[in-house]
């Protein structure tokens, strides 16, 4: 089978396997599949192994970290039902780009932190869809070389425009691991 034709079949939705198993486990084995790595909700290590996914019971995706991971957009359905997942970490995931984006709306109601690393086809065409995300706590963008300091300043700030109160750390660092890179958070300040 083609590489490429393997690749996209990994990442296609089976709406058979999310009726039989449920949203949860479905996305999970999704990610596990493709890299990822995903914590249920009341556990507090993340779980690695695709084999080790529990075969029954009721579990539900608290955290998604994809680091290196081959997911794409063409997954990114897989959220749909998700109702727990509070933190999602992106990180120099080559195949997510801004058609990703839109799909985090999907868990717009539960997602409080996203981390959004080093993934370099994302640019400020992706952050705009980031504004329905009304319940983040916390938004880290780092290392998106089709962004810019203004750029991203203005596309976060435009994206959330009804947060308040919002504190923005916008630091520019030149250390050996970042250099050149920029970072941007916003961060929910409590009242």
């Amino acid at each position: 089978m083609d590489k490429k034709l393997l690749f996209v079949s990994q990442q296609r939705i089976d709406a058979e396997r999310i009726k039989e198993i449920g949203p949860d486990r479905a996305c999970a084995e999704w990610l596990l599949k493709n890299g990822a790595y995903v914590r249920w909700k009341n556990f507090t290590e993340p779980l690695t192994d695709y084999n080790a996914l529990p075969t029954s019971g009721n579990y539900y995706i608290e955290a998604i970290e994809a680091n290196d991971a081959g997911i794409c957009d063409l997954g990114f359905p897989y959220l749909e039902g998700c109702k727990h997942i509070k933190d999602i970490k992106l990180e120099s995931c080559r195949y997510i780009n801004n058609r990703a984006m839109p799909y985090l709306s999907l868990v717009q109601d539960s997602l409080t932190n996203l981390e959004i690393i080093k993934c370099k086809s994302i640019d400020e065409n992706g952050l705009r869809h980031l504004k329905v995300l009304k319940n983040l706590k916390q938004l880290k963008i780092k290392g998106l070389p089709a962004i810019t300091d203004s750029v991203a300043h203005d596309e976060l700030v435009k994206a959330l425009p009804n947060y308040a109160p919002i504190k923005i750390k916008y630091t520019r660092f030149t250390g050996s691991n970042l250099t050149g890179s920029t970072v941007l958070a916003l961060e929910s300040v409590a009242n």
